[in-house]
């Protein structure tokens, strides 16, 4: 019997295992960062619009080297992709360790059952659909 780990949990575990080199990019004082990532896992958009109004750059990465971008593919939070594409964030932004958004979506996760596997494709054609390209990890190049 194939038993599912639940998603916040495979979240953590992806983002904990990443061997990403630190962030290419400023980091936010604790507070902003905390509420920005969590809230693009947790699909909190109410929490990145003052973030965002605030003037926080949605496309910087955090202490693991993930924008919330990428964070938000990982929890399959599809109304944040959307949001976050529409706000300013980078479809082709790569993490410290150059993964793309949808090199992430293309990742099958362990033990991922098929409710998962139908929504990690959902998103990964969403991203397609919006122009989204492989990132340089991948290949070496953009081609799928």
């Amino acid at each position: 019997m194939k038993r599912a780990w639940p998603i916040g949990l495979l979240a953590l575990l992806l983002i904990g295992c990443v061997d990403d080199s630190p962030p290419l990019q400023p980091a936010l004082d604790s507070d902003q960062e905390t509420d920005i990532w969590h809230a693009a896992a947790l699909g909190r958009l109410e929490t990145l619009e003052i973030a965002l109004a605030d003037g926080v750059d949605l496309n910087t990465l955090n202490q693991d080297g993930w924008g919330p971008l990428h964070l938000a593919v990982v929890a399959r939070q599809l109304a944040t992709l959307e949001w976050l594409l529409k706000n300013g964030a980078r479809i082709n932004a790569e993490t410290a360790g150059a993964r793309s958004a949808l090199d992430i979506a293309l990742t099958p996760g362990y033990m991922e059952n098929e409710s998962e596997r139908t929504a990690r494709e959902e998103i990964a054609e969403f991203l397609r659909q919006h122009g989204a390209q492989r990132g340089s990890a991948c290949c070496g190049s953009n081609i799928e």
